[in-house]
C-alpha cells in the first residue's frame, strides 16, 4: 500500500509527530510538504524509511493579511495550499492530513472526492470543541468537508475521540493511537550519577506552559538549599520570563540550557531525578483556546524512567497514568509538596520510575504504534 502523509510544514520541533509514519510495516510512504529555509533538511534527517517529496505552499488570502493575522511560519490554521499535491499524490492508495479545520486537510478532501479509489485518514490531536476557531465559516466547511469526505480517523488520544463524537464522527470510523516514542534510545539506561537532586522543565517559555509557577515555587521552596536544581530547557524567549530567571536565580541554584537538539535530550533526562511540566489552560473570556492535547515530553520522560510532576491540564492524567503527582492548575502549594515529596523520598522516585518504564514500553512503544497504524490502514483498504 503507497501512503501519501501531508503536512504543510515539517518542523524539527515536530519530529515526534510524523515519526509514527517514517516505516510502517507493509506500506510504501512518501511524506509531501514544505521545508522552510531557516530549517535545511533537519526535520528530513529525522525521516528514516520512507521518501520526502517536497512542496511549496501558497497562501489563500492576500500574503499581507496573512502576515499580520498569522504566526509564521505558517502552521495549521494559515489559509494556505501545498502546490502541486494533487500531482504529487497519484497513485497513493491513502492520503493522511492533519487535523478537521486545516486547509490541508480539505485539500485531501476534495482529492479524495475527484479519486474514489483512494482513502483519506486524518490524525486529530484536537480536544477542544467549540473552539472559536471552529465557526469562523472557512474553518467550519473545513470541518464538515474533512468529517464527510474522510475514511478514517486516528485519534492521538481519548479526549480527541470525544472530540471526534462531538463532530459526529462514528467510532467504528475511529481509532485510538497514542503517538510513539523511540525506547530504545529513551530508556533508563542514559541516567548518570551525580550528588543532589534536578528537577527537569522542558517546553516552551509560554505561560501556559507554567515556567513561571515552577519559577516562583521552586525559589520559595529550595531557596538556600544547595543540593537542588532546577534546569530548564526552553524554546522561544520571554523577557519577563528572564527576567524572572535572573531574580531567581540570586536565590536558589537554577541553570538555563542552551538549545539541547533532540539526539541529546535522553542524556538530559538521565542527568536529572525528575520532570515537572506545571501546565494551565489558556483562555480567552470564558472560551478555552488551549489544553494540552498529548505532551510528547511526558512519554520521553517516562521511557527514561524519571517521575513526573504535572498538573490536571488537558490530556496529561491519561498521558501519565496513575503513579505521577498530579497537582491543580495554578497550584504553586500542591506544585511545591509534590516537588518536596520527590526530593525526600527516594523509595518513591524508584516505584515511579519503574512504573513509568513499564507504561512507556506498554503505551508509547513507536514499534508498536506503527504496527496498529498498520493494522487501521489495512482495515480501511
Amino acid at each position: 500500500m503507497k501512503i501519501a502523509f501531508t503536512k504543510l510544514y515539517f518542523h524539527p520541533n515536530h519530529i515526534p509527530e510524523y515519526a509514527l509514519f517514517d516505516d510502517i510495516p507493509r506500506n510504501d510512504v512518501v511524506f509531501c510538504g514544505y521545508v522552510g529555509p531557516k530549517i535545511p533538511g533537519s526535520s528530513v534527517e529525522f525521516i528514516q524509511k520512507a521518501e520526502f517529496l517536497p512542496l511549496e505552499y501558497k497562501y489563500l488570502v492576500p500574503e499581507t493579511l496573512s502576515h499580520i493575522f498569522f504566526r509564521r511560519p505558517p502552521s495549521t490554521t494559515t489559509p494556505t495550499e501545498l502546490v502541486t499535491l494533487e500531482e504529487s499524490v497519484r497513485g497513493s492508495d491513502v492520503l493522511v492530513s492533519n487535523e478537521l479545520y486545516s486547509f490541508i486537510t480539505a485539500q485531501c478532501s476534495r482529492i479524495r472526492s475527484e479519486v474514489p479509489s483512494v482513502r483519506l485518514v486524518v490524525e486529530v490531536w484536537e480536544t477542544l470543541f467549540g473552539l472559536p476557531l471552529h465557526w469562523i465559516p472557512f474553518y467550519f466547511n473545513n470541518c464538515v468537508l474533512s468529517k464527510t469526505r474522510s475514511d478514517g480517523f486516528i485519534a492521538h488520544t481519548l479526549r480527541a475521540k470525544e472530540y471526534l463524537r462531538k463532530w459526529g464522527v462514528a467510532d467504528k470510523k475511529m481509532a485510538v493511537i497514542y503517538p510513539g516514542v523511540d525506547v530504545e534510545t529513551f530508556a533508563p539506561s542514559a541516567k548518570s550519577k551525580h550528588d543532589g537532586f534536578r528537577f527537569l522543565f522542558v517546553g516552551r517559555f509560554d505561560k501556559e506552559k507554567g515556567l513561571p509557577l515552577l519559577l516562583k515555587t521552586f525559589s520559595s521552596s529550595f531557596s538556600g538549599i544547595d543540593d537542588v536544581e532546577l534546569w530548564i530547557r526552553a524554546k522561544g524567549s520571554d523577557s519577563n520570563v528572564n527576567s524572572l530567571i535572573r531574580q531567581m536565580s540570586r536565590l536558589c541554584n537554577i541553570k538555563v540550557l542552551d538549545f539541547v537538539s533532540r539526539e541529546r535530550l535522553p542524556d538530559l533526562m538521565g542527568a536529572c531525578d525528575a520532570l515537572c511540566l506545571p501546565s494551565s489552560d489558556k483562555n480567552f473570556g470564558p472560551f478555552k483556546l488551549w489544553e494540552e492535547q498529548f505532551g510528547f515530553v511526558l512519554a520521553e520522560a517516562m521511557a527514561c524512567g524519571l517521575p513526573i510532576i504535572a498538573t490536571s491540564c488537558g490530556a496529561i492524567r491519561e498521558v501519565i497514568g496513575e503513579h505521577n503527582l498530579v497537582v491543580g492548575q495554578n497550584d504553586w502549594h500542591g506544585l511545591a509538596n509534590a516537588m518536596k515529596l520527590l526530593y525526600h523520598d527516594e523509595d518513591e522516585i524508584i516505584e515511579i520510575s519503574s512504573a513509568n518504564r513499564r507504561r512507556a514500553v506498554a503505551e508509547f512503544d513507536i514499534v508498536k504504534q506503527r504496527q496498529k497504524v498498520a493494522q487501521f490502514l489495512e482495515e480501511l483498504s
